[in-house]
């Protein structure tokens, strides 16, 4: 079990995959606000690094939600497609049982996923800051509704801390829903663009039966609500992730048991 997850760990971190997600998911934050993009490079500029947060992840613009769930399965969501193709899956998963392979392949799926997301996150924190501030006071008035507002304003490292991890959570569950339907669709194509369309159907559900933003779950791993106030809210929001992945995972045995069997 060690043995394979570390395998399978190695293969989605370390690939040119991950470091073009990294940088995509960068350039998607930014160009979100494309018309002020220039500011970026500004100094003394009356924006700062979180106005361009705000408006591509908490917000959820269209590069910042939809384009950033794609791009977090590029590592390693369309690897069962490569064993499927290849035709491996079987002997990987005769030698180290089904269960150790499901889990082992949503580990690092999941690790891979988050990690693009928070590290081009980070990425982009860190080449903004160099020019603006990471938040200033008086926006206050334009977010005093977003959950950690008054954190943003006393301790913005803090605050960005939070975010980067909603943000991993966030980009671990787009993979592994990627990962999941490439049991049924074993097509890259198919991998990589489900969750954009997922993601579209989602937020068309939620508007249409007026889900109040509160148990919204796609706006609490953006950071724009949480379903209570505070730790409690972040601590709510990790267990649900862990199962939703459980669920996954679940479904991907079931999948690949039923491929075994009848194929």
């Amino acid at each position: 079990m060690g043995n394979l997850l570390r395998v399978m760990c190695s293969r989605a971190l370390i690939n040119i995959r991950m470091l073009i997600g990294i940088i995509c998911v960068a350039l998607c934050i930014g160009i979100d606000s494309v018309d002020l993009l220039p500011k970026l490079f500004q100094k003394d500029s009356a924006l700062d690094v979180h106005y361009f947060w705000f408006n591509a992840i908490t917000y959820g613009g269209i590069y910042g939600k939809y384009f950033l769930a794609v791009i977090v399965t590029l590592p390693y969501s369309g690897d069962f497609c490569i064993e499927y193709m290849q035709g491996v899956w079987r002997y990987i998963l005769m030698k180290s049982g089904r269960k150790c392979y499901a889990f082992a392949k949503y580990v690092a799926c999941f690790i891979s996923g988050g990690s693009v997301a928070a590290a081009g996150g980070c990425f982009f924190i860190i080449l903004a800051s160099g020019n603006l501030e990471l938040f200033l006071e008086r926006r206050y008035v334009e977010i005093q509704m977003i959950p950690f507002a008054e954190l943003l304003m006393e301790s913005p490292k803090k605050y960005f801390a939070i975010a980067l991890y909603l943000l991993f959570l966030s980009g671990g569950l787009w993979a592994c829903i990627g990962y999941t339907i490439s049991c049924y669709f074993p097509f890259k194509y198919a991998v990589h663009m489900s969750p954009f369309l997922i993601a579209f159907i989602i937020t068309r559900i939620n508007v249409i039966f007026n889900i109040p933003n509160r148990l919204r779950i796609d706006y609490w791993y953006i950071g724009r609500t949480l379903p209570l106030d505070g730790k409690y809210g972040i601590l709510v929001v990790s267990v649900v992730a862990i199962f939703i992945c459980c669920v996954l995972v679940w479904i991907f045995y079931k999948k690949v048991g039923w491929r075994q069997e009848h194929e």
